[in-house]
């Protein structure tokens, strides 16, 4: 069969209307008049073809050719180089109309933000999601982890966006404060998933100090740090503090012979300059058994003071100087508490000890 001419509504019916073996629009009356099927084609695919007819044959040109007619009986459409080849013998008529019906059917705009399901020629459903804000153009909740460094900051995106069912979470393990803006509520589950977290960073400075405590140097590099950290030193102050690096820098090349406590608690180091002559120069450096440093633990937070323990070692003529940082730990988490009630007066919520799920 080269052509064939079908019509289908929705109603359950179809009719095959007619048959040619060379022409599917021949001149004269049809070769063949089919018999009416109204079970099995109608209730497959009646809805795709949305009361069409549908003829399929050759065009004028030999071309194998679909042909969807209008109520009128005109001409509507044409969808040309269907491949018949897709459908051998064994194949229902049914199968074959339904594929020429799908590809006959003009397209139709269909709207962003719902869900379609489209009928496929061979049976099957495939579904389409236009739900998303790439379709419609809107998100339809906030979502996202902020990450702040400071309470001021942290304090200025939490006023932005929070409502009634807002959380706030301190971890003082982790240094961190961590505010769920859509929490649950009292009465209904929320998303959780837009957040923002003050995740305090330690400064240069603290980490600095904190590389060197409990360790011993030689005296060059230990009078250097002094000197490049003089703004921290507030007892001694930095003036007697920069004279005592200098002293220190200045006797590299001496042999430190032994070391006294003085009354006054500092530290009394005597050294000879010069040990090859027969009376070397001789000589002491008096260094304060404590100092006090003020640094400040976090980004964007108040200076701190903390107390440094001077420790030496001296052996084979050598001095190895350093200090030892008293609670520097418990000096930050102290600070932490600070920025907490600081947050704490800005949020005015309370504040959980620990995490959110």
């Amino acid at each position: 069969m080269r052509g064939a001419a079908v019509e289908v509504d929705l109603d359950r019916s179809a009719s095959f209307v007619c048959a040619a073996t060379a022409d599917a629009h021949p001149s004269g009356p049809a070769t063949h008049a089919g018999k009416v099927d109204r079970d099995a084609p109608a209730c497959l695919f009646g809805n795709r073809l949305r009361r069409c007819a549908v003829a399929a044959g050759c065009d004028g040109s030999g071309r194998q050719a679909v042909f969807a007619l209008g109520a009128d009986g005109t001409l509507r459409e044409t969808c040309a180089a269907f491949d018949w080849a897709r459908y051998s013998s064994t194949d229902t008529s049914v199968q074959a109309v339904a594929a020429l019906a799908q590809q006959a059917v003009a397209p139709k705009g269909v709207e962003p933000g719902g869900i379609y399901l489209v009928a496929t020629a061979n049976g099957d459903v495939k579904k389409f999601d236009l739900t998303g804000p790439e379709y419609t153009g809107k998100l339809a909740r906030k979502t996202g982890i902020t990450t702040v460094r400071d309470a001021a900051s942290f304090l200025t995106y939490y006023e932005k966006h929070h409502d009634d069912a807002t959380e706030v979470y301190s971890d003082v393990e982790a240094l961190s404060v961590t505010a769920v803006l859509d929490a649950n509520t009292a009465e209904q589950p929320r998303f959780g998933g837009h957040r923002v977290t003050l995740a305090l960073r330690r400064t240069k400075a603290w980490t600095e100090w904190l590389a060197l405590d409990g360790h011993l140097v030689d005296q060059d590099k230990f009078a250097n740090f002094l000197e490049d950290h003089l703004v921290h030193l507030v007892e001694p102050d930095a003036a007697t503090m920069l004279e005592i690096a200098q002293s220190i820098k200045a006797t590299t090349k001496a042999e430190f012979q032994s070391s006294s406590r003085l009354q006054s608690g500092e530290r009394k180091f005597s050294f000879v300059e010069d040990t090859k002559a027969s009376a070397g120069t001789k000589g002491d450096i008096a260094i304060p058994e404590t100092f006090k440093i003020a640094v400040p633990p976090f980004e964007g937070a108040d200076v701190y003071s903390m107390t440094a323990r001077f420790k030496y070692r001296l052996g084979g003529g050598h001095l190895a100087l350093g200090f030892k940082l008293e609670q520097p730990e418990e000096r930050a988490k102290a600070a932490f508490a600070d920025v907490l009630l600081a947050i704490g007066e800005g949020v005015g919520t309370p504040i959980l000890n620990g995490s959110p799920a």
